[in-house]
């Protein structure tokens, strides 16, 4: 049996019960894909990453820039704050400041925090340098963000991870401006206070 809680104010659903694979989730993206496509007469659509709420993130191994090793035992035990940027996207690099004082803030609390970027790697070494970042950063985020979550939308995309590697918010998009910074941490911070006072 499945049963949801609606968080009023946070606008996520808890749901409890079964959690659905990774892969599932993908192929729950992909009909929706089709169903948008079809109702829209075979337009171009946009699919958002929402359907994968609810989905255990996959197992995957990757590094760190500072080789530090990113599998299953990182995201067990611990709330994980993962985003996805691209080197060309105004609105990662407009969050950052915001996600950086997410991270501070939380300080010494069982929390990861994550970021894969796409793009050549010395464009991201380029853009790291001009926007500094204290997040763990994911070596070869091309690969990760192709093979192992098969993204089909764009970024900024940051996924909530609770303790038991299961996604349980999505965000997506972002303003362009000095509004980013702010609103990402509107977002964030209450779902981190909520997950560690469980």
């Amino acid at each position: 049996m499945n049963w949801c809680i609606l968080l009023i104010g946070l606008t996520s659903v808890t749901c409890f019960g079964q959690t659905k694979s990774y892969e599932q989730a993908m192929n729950e993206c992909d009909k929706k894909m089709q169903e948008m496509n079809s109702l829209a007469n075979k337009a171009s659509t946009n699919l958002y990453p929402y359907c994968l709420q609810g989905a255990n993130i996959p197992a995957f191994t990757a590094y760190t820039t500072d080789h530090k090793l990113i599998d299953t035992s990182y995201f067990k035990g611990k709330i994980t704050v993962l985003n996805f940027w691209l080197t060309t996207c105004p609105p990662c690099a407009a969050e950052i400041p915001g996600l950086n004082k997410i991270k501070d803030k939380f300080s010494g609390k069982k929390i990861n925090f994550l970021a894969v970027g796409k793009g050549p790697e010395k464009d991201k070494i380029s853009f790291l340098k001009l926007h500094p970042w204290n997040f763990d950063q994911l070596q070869n985020g091309d690969e990760v963000i192709q093979n192992i979550f098969k993204f089909k939308w764009g970024y900024p995309t940051t996924l909530i991870i609770d303790n038991r590697m299961k996604i349980i918010q999505v965000l997506h998009g972002g303003f362009h401006d000095s509004r980013a910074a702010e609103d990402i941490q509107n977002k964030i911070i209450p779902l981190l206070d909520h997950e560690l006072n469980k």
